[in-house]
C-alpha cells in the first residue's frame, strides 16, 4: 500500500504511515496523527561526548556543534573563573566569585554531557546528535 499523503510504501495492515504519521483509512483524505521523522545531525556523538568530557568548561563541544554563542558564554565564564582565582590571593570576595563561576560552568557542562550520552542533545540547527560515529 502507498500512503496518499507522502507517497511512501507502507505495510497493508498499518493504521498510520510510519514516514509521515498520517492516519490511513477508508476515507479519501488522510489526517496527520503525529510527526515521526526527526532530523539527525551528521556530527559524531562520540566527538561531542569526548569534547564535553575533557574540554567542556571551555565550550569545545558546543563549538564543534556550531553553537557558538553558548560556547563563547561557557568560555567567558571559565576565563572569569580563572581570573578570579588569580586575584583571589588578594581578596576573599574574588575566591567566592571563582567558586560561583566554577559551579555554574560545571553544572552546565554536566547537564549537557548527560544530554549527549542520552542522545537528546541537538546541534545549532536543532538536529539531534544521535550517531556515535561519523559514518
Amino acid at each position: 500500500m502507498i500512503c496518499k499523503n507522502c507517497g511512501e510504501e507502507i505495510e497493508d495492515d498499518s493504521e498510520y504511515c510510519f514516514y509521515c504519521g498520517c492516519l490511513i483509512g477508508e476515507e479519501e483524505e488522510t489526517k496527520p496523527v503525529r510527526k515521526r521523522r526527526t532530523k539527525i545531525s551528521p556530527k559524531s556523538r562520540l566527538s561531542a561526548f569526548l569534547l564535553a568530557f575533557f574540554l567542556g568548561c571551555f565550550g569545545a563541544h558546543n563549538f564543534y556543534l556550531n553553537k557558538n554563542s553558548i560556547a563563547i558564554t561557557q568560555l567567558l565564564l571559565t576565563i572569569l573563573m580563572i581570573i578570579c582565582c588569580i586575584i583571589a590571593n588578594f581578596s576573599v570576595v574574588f575566591l567566592v566569585f571563582a567558586i560561583i563561576f566554577a559551579l555554574i560552568v560545571s553544572i552546565w557542562v554536566l547537564v549537557e554531557w548527560i544530554l549527549i550520552v542520552n542522545g537528546t542533545f541537538t546541534d545549532s540547527e536543532g538536529r539531534i546528535v544521535k550517531k556515535w560515529l561519523d559514518n
